[in-house]
């Protein structure tokens, strides 16, 4: 779910097929999740057994489903495609009593639209109504699942007061949601710049979404990934344990106005890149089969260093 890879949007169909058989019985749940019982979700399609079994058998992990772009929109719309929404929906939840989290993830020049115009602009006001008629139709669909939108309020490494009138402005979006799912995908190494830098970005970044979160009374799920964002020899490399361990750590103490982050949503789409040969994966296995074992290790490893910063 990084925005500026230009594969993501083929990849954003195929997680939504990769994550429909994953862990039912977790996807059940009915509550939204609480800040005071702060939960870990996986978002990650092809993840084999091992990494199941550690799933299953962890009570303070749930699965977060994804829709994405490709399910929500036919190729180069701006307009939902209710047809094709309700039948994603219908395929990855075939119960209509069915709970849990699920987050639409439409990115593309949509979401360029609502980055980068005012709220009176023509344009915004068209996505807008298309992004409150996608929540619309999904809530109208499975009423209990807790639905979210992928990368609202919007990241930024500058936390100007444009890009703040920006985010406060999607409050009229945001009140149709159940969850508010910002991205913090770490975009610099720490050989580029120094951690409280980045914890900087954090605390910018999750401030307003927890501030929205309060006024409009949603919990707030964050969304990290660990590998580095940003350009340069770092990219899609794996963010060391410890920094980040300090991260979550940063982000799960976040607190504006006594609201704190429900969770996090670990998210990636590792297996995918290694079939489409990213650079980077490819150095890390000889074969799919390998990279599939040490993909699952490594997200065991990941998610038990959130687990610790999630207790509090």
């Amino acid at each position: 779910m990084m925005y500026w890879i230009k594969t993501y949007k083929v990849f954003t169909g195929i997680l939504l097929l990769g994550l429909a058989g994953i862990l039912h019985a977790a996807s059940a749940q009915t509550a939204k999740p609480a800040s005071s019982n702060p939960r870990l979700y996986i978002a990650i399609s092809g993840l084999g057994d091992k990494a199941n079994t550690y799933i299953q058998g962890q009570q303070n992990i749930a699965v977060a489903k994804i829709i994405g772009q490709s399910s929500i929109v036919a190729k180069n719309s701006l307009n939902v495609d209710s047809n094709l929404l309700v039948t994603s929906i219908r395929k990855i939840y075939p119960d209509k009593g069915a709970g849990g989290v699920c987050i639409l993830d439409w990115e593309g020049e949509a979401l360029e639209i609502l980055t980068n115009n005012h709220s009176g602009n023509q344009d915004y006001q068209k996505i807008a109504t298309q992004f409150r008629r996608a929540i619309t139709i999904a809530k109208q669909e499975r009423p209990n699942v807790q639905w979210g939108i992928y990368g609202l309020p919007f990241r930024t490494v500058t936390a100007n007061e444009k890009w703040q009138n920006q985010c406060y402005q999607l409050r009229d979006l945001l009140k149709y949601v159940d969850v508010i799912c910002p991205s913090l995908y770490m975009i610099y190494s720490e050989r580029v710049v120094s951690r409280s830098y980045n914890e900087k970005y954090i605390e910018n970044n999750l401030r307003i979404a927890l501030e929205l979160g309060k006024e409009l009374n949603k919990p707030v799920l964050p969304f990290v990934w660990p590998r580095w964002q940003g350009k340069g020899a770092s990219f899609m490399t794996l963010v060391p344990m410890d920094a980040f361990s300090a991260y979550v750590k940063k982000i799960m103490g976040a607190e504006v106005n006594g609201n704190r982050p429900a969770g996090v949503v670990f998210w990636d789409g590792e297996v995918y890149y290694y079939k489409q040969k990213q650079p980077q994966m490819l150095k890390e296995a000889p074969n799919l089969e390998s990279f599939v074992q040490r993909h699952d290790s490594q997200v065991i490893i990941y998610s038990d260093q959130i687990l610790k910063a999630l207790k509090r």
